[in-house]
Formats: C-alpha cells, sequence, structure tokens
C-alpha cells in the first residue's frame, strides 16, 4: 500500500480551496481536478508500505504528535510545480516555523524507525489543485518560441482572486493512497491529536 504522513481539513477548508478550484476553471484552467474530499497538507511521503510496518507508523506518529502543539495554518498564494509538459497547481501556505519544526521532527522520527523511509527533500508545503494542467488559449508546449514570450499560466495565478483562510491543524494523520472504482482516494490509517498546550 502507498501511504505519508499528512493534515486533513475540515469542511470549511476544503469548501475554500473548492472555491479556488472554481475560480481557476473560470478562468480557462483545465486539468485534472483534486476531488474536494481528498484535500490535505502532506508532511511527509512515504511510498509504498508493507501492511506489517503499519504498527511502527502508528508508533512514529503518535510519538512526533505528542510532542508538538495544534498550529494555525494560514493559506497564502498559489504556484506551480513543473511535471513535464503539465504542470501541478497548488494552493501554497505562508511561512510557518511551527510546521516547518513539526515535518523536520516527523522525518527524523521516521528515520530513525525506518531507515528505507528516510529522505531529507526540502519541503514545500502546498495543497494540490490540480493536476496536468493546461490554459486554454495558451501557445503549445511543442510552440517554444512563443512559450519563451512568456507564461500566461503564471500571470493568471497571480491574479486568481481568494480570500484568506486560516485553519487550526489539531492532529497528524497516517493516509493510505488507493483506488477505488478507478478513483483516487485517501484512506485515514491511523490519526493522533497534537498535544494540548
Amino acid at each position: 500500500m502507498r501511504c505519508f504522513f499528512a493534515i486533513e481539513f475540515d469542511e470549511e477548508t476544503r469548501l475554500f480551496l473548492a472555491r479556488i478550484q472554481s475560480a481557476l476553471r473560470d478562468s480557462g484552467i483545465r486539468g485534472n481536478y483534486t476531488n474536494p474530499t481528498n484535500f490535505h497538507l502532506t508532511l511527509k511521503f512515504i511510498g509504498e508500505v508493507n501492511p506489517a510496518n503499519l504498527p511502527g507508523l502508528e508508533l512514529v506518529l503518535k510519538k512526533v504528535a505528542s510532542k508538538h502543539n495544534p498550529l494555525v495554518l494560514e493559506f497564502g498564494e498559489l504556484g506551480k510545480f513543473s511535471r513535464g509538459r503539465r504542470p501541478i497547481i497548488w494552493c501554497g501556505l505562508r511561512t510557518n516555523n511551527i510546521l516547518l519544526d513539526l515535518q523536520k521532527d516527523l522525518v527524523k522520527e521516521l528515520a530513525a524507525e525506518f531507515p528505507q523511509f528516510s529522505g531529507y527533500e526540502r519541503y514545500i508545503p502546498h495543497i494540490t489543485l490540480v493536476r496536468e494542467a493546461v490554459l486554454k488559449g495558451a501557445p503549445s508546449q511543442g510552440d517554444h518560441n512563443k512559450a519563451a514570450e512568456g507564461n500566461p499560466l503564471d500571470d493568471l495565478l497571480k491574479n486568481v482572486q481568494r480570500s484568506d483562510h486560516r485553519v487550526m491543524a489539531r492532529g497528524i494523520s497516517l493516509m493510505e493512497s488507493t483506488r477505488r472504482d478507478g478513483r483516487l482516494v485517501y484512506l485515514r490509517k491511523s490519526f493522533h491529536d497534537l498535544k494540548d498546550k
């Protein structure tokens, strides 16, 4: 099974992100839009996991959560990752050192318990909104001369209207990524509250 650690969102936050998706659609962006039920903030992607390792992963989850307080996440700018010819569009978070400390601790504890899942890649907190994004009417990817003149998708992302949003993160989840009836779904395998102040 494919697993990752994440912060899940409440209904209000999922609706906020879905409204951003609507604005992107209205602006002419086509692609594979994330189902609002799947919105989350990844803390650490693990990858393929033997089910026998789940109890150990749950212990890592509990250990890390018990050392960190609930925290407020503030949503920030839209951005994109270039993945081949079609980028991933995401909603970022404002700089949050408490979140970064939590994520670093999780990576450290995971590596100590499971060296095969170690990795200290740069962490960019984001919520995926659209995969394989294409802007209707933009120059084709094969037209390098026109594409070099500017990036209409970048310009559009800077101008998408959205309100400020904050959400209290009160726990960490261990999630499974799987498919049901051909659709990508994320299933909670375990959850632990962040400690009380």
